[in-house]
């Protein structure tokens, strides 16, 4: 009897989704691939010589594709997705990234604050950043 990582098994289940049918999906996934089949040419494409980073890079696209189905702030998931349409490791920076940033702006308040946002108003991190860096 094999035993099964919960990983592999939504790795497994994941498999027959079509990219397009995830609410996450990359800009070209009009092509029909499933998301296991995005997944391996997206590593392919990365390190095309190299089946050992191939693995590395689907599994840590996979993680980062579940984890971002399951984020909960609507308005930094949106603005990590147009970031980085197609690439689900960068989202998950991005979007804890710009989490963290949101928290720390609402805690400030200060006349910067304003001129930050006025700046960069979709962009916690670069408020953040310029709050820190006058």
């Amino acid at each position: 009897m094999k035993i099964y990582t919960p990983l592999l098994v939504i790795a497994a289940l994941c498999m027959s989704y079509t990219a397009s049918a995830l609410a996450i999906c990359p800009s070209d996934s009009s092509k029909g691939q499933t998301v296991g089949e995005y997944l391996r040419e997206f590593a392919r494409q990365k390190y095309p010589d190299d089946k050992e980073m191939q693995d590395y890079i689907y599994n840590e696209q996979l993680e980062a594709l579940i984890y971002m189905k399951n984020v909960t702030d609507a308005e930094c998931k949106i603005f990590a997705i147009k970031k980085y349409p197609g690439d689900y490791a960068m989202q998950k920076y991005i979007y804890d990234e710009q989490v963290e940033a949101k928290k720390y702006m609402s805690s400030i308040s200060s006349a910067a604050k304003a001129d930050a946002v006025a700046r960069y108003p979709d962009d916690y991190a670069m408020q953040k950043y310029i709050l820190e860096n006058p």
